[in-house]
């Protein structure tokens, strides 16, 4: 059995006006998850500096310091990106379209949550069409994708894989990243999208999550008038969410 949701998301979506302390308080909730995940790469890669240190592999610490490095910069941009949005528009997730290649930002996000993925044990299998041109946000959309990614490899099952596909259907640029999960039901779909959400308990493989990263996902695709969806699989465990974006 297929379950499939999709918020109601318009294509003419404006962002409500906040005030100023709501979008400090929503900065804030968005900078603390978003550290979560460079950290827990850098981590990973800090253990692989480790093990290459032992085996006197200086290739391979100098590969891993190389990642970190890039890693940090992101990490800093993305930091100093969303609290320059909140200064300037009011918004962390102020929209700033711009001509980018989303082939390239795709590729970088799943560069970024290898390490983390190497840990866990986890595939990570990437495919695009040939450079594609959108007007879109880039740090925003990168920000969802590394959301989508990161979540993906918290929920797969060891030895499994993460699928990021992305190709052109009409106006439209669709993305999709797909696991194999422990399990969502359909409470944990219909709810995924919403703030500070709690899974069942059976797909609850992280007690720690503060559930903002589908959130954050579902608020980037609003800013850019597209949709993201969520389908789980019953029968093979697999799950996809699909983020379309207008070209």
């Amino acid at each position: 059995m297929n379950i499939a949701v999709t918020p109601r998301i318009t294509s003419n979506w404006t962002p409500p006006v906040q005030t100023a302390d709501a979008a400090q308080v929503n900065a804030l909730a968005i900078v603390a998850h978003d550290l979560r995940g460079p950290l827990t790469n850098l981590s990973a890669l800090l253990d692989l500096i480790e093990k290459h240190s032992a085996r006197q592999n200086s290739d391979g610490i100098a590969s891993c310091t190389t990642r970190a490095s890039a890693i940090v910069d992101n990490l800093g941009d993305m930091l100093s990106a969303i609290l320059d949005r909140v200064k300037t528009t009011g918004d962390p997730l102020g929209y700033v379209p711009s001509a980018i290649d989303g082939q390239s930002v795709v590729c970088q996000a799943v560069e970024q949550n290898q390490p983390n993925a190497n840990r866990k044990d986890v595939t990570l299998k990437v495919t695009t069409d040939a450079p594609f041109p959108i007007c879109a946000d880039g740090r925003l959309l990168a920000h969802a994708l590394d959301n989508l990614l990161g979540n993906a490899i918290k929920h797969s099952v060891p030895g499994g894989t993460v699928a990021c596909h992305m190709e052109r259907q009409g106006s439209h640029m669709v993305i999709q990243v797909s696991n194999q999960s422990v399990g969502l039901n359909e409470l944990d779909i219909r709810r995924a999208f919403q703030p500070f959400t709690k899974l069942s308990a059976k797909s609850r493989t992280d007690r720690t999550s503060w559930g903002l990263g589908l959130w954050i996902v579902r608020l980037i695709a609003e800013r850019h008038g597209g949709t993201i969806q969520g389908k789980a699989s019953d029968r093979e465990g697999n799950v996809t969410f699909t983020l379309s974006l207008p070209v």
